[in-house]
């Protein structure tokens, strides 16, 4: 589980860089024992080695997730896959997504989906409004149309409703966004996948 610093801020242990990059523990391990091959900074007090969040979403913007190769040496016959490479694609999209989260969907993925992916700003701002009332409907079965019936209303729930406002705002742009980036992300995924801290403590 994650910790906070007041100095490095968020905090992942290498289980979570591991699911968030597809590197393994051991690799990880392997690269904090040469620091001139780490993949990212990381904090160390001698016995136990986090890294930092920012860190981590910044390795994860330039390289994207890891992926595995399946070398077959010549002549040798490879066994049948367990699973197709269909399979792995969703995976790399899934972790793309969680990466959305309530610390950046309001800044970094917000900038994205209404100034950067195309989609002209007044309908992204529409869409995000809809996209918000209908997952969080399908997360806890309430229809935020019924307590914010206008888009001013909306405007002020971040303010006056943030336990609401958070996850469904940050759901709205997950699904955006996974959109214009041809994610392959359920709606069930995107909701069930944790949002980050409600407010954020910290945004980016």
């Amino acid at each position: 589980m994650s910790i906070y610093d007041p100095i490095y801020g968020e905090l992942y242990t290498s289980k979570e860089v591991s699911e968030i990059t597809g590197f393994t523990s051991t690799q990880l391990r392997n690269q904090r024992s040469r620091p001139e091959t780490s993949i990212m900074p990381f904090v160390s007090d001698g016995n136990s080695s986090w890294y930092r969040k920012t860190d981590v979403e910044a390795y994860v913007d330039k390289f994207g997730m890891r992926t595995l190769d399946y070398v077959v040496p010549k002549g040798m016959k490879a066994a049948p896959l367990e699973g197709n490479m269909e399979d792995a694609a969703r995976r790399n999209d899934i972790k793309k997504m969680r990466t959305i989260t309530t610390r950046n969907s309001w800044t970094k993925w917000a900038t994205y989906v209404t100034e950067e992916s195309g989609i002209p700003a007044a309908d992204a701002y529409q869409r995000i409004e809809e996209e918000q009332t209908r997952l969080y409907k399908l997360s806890t079965g309430d229809d935020l149309s019924l307590l914010y019936p206008s888009a001013l209303d909306f405007a002020q729930m971040r303010k006056q409703d943030p336990f609401r406002f958070w996850p469904s705002y940050t759901y709205a742009i997950r699904r955006i966004a996974s959109d214009v980036m041809n994610l392959d992300v359920t709606d069930r995924e995107i909701v069930d996948a944790p949002v980050g801290d409600v407010p954020p403590t910290k945004m980016d």
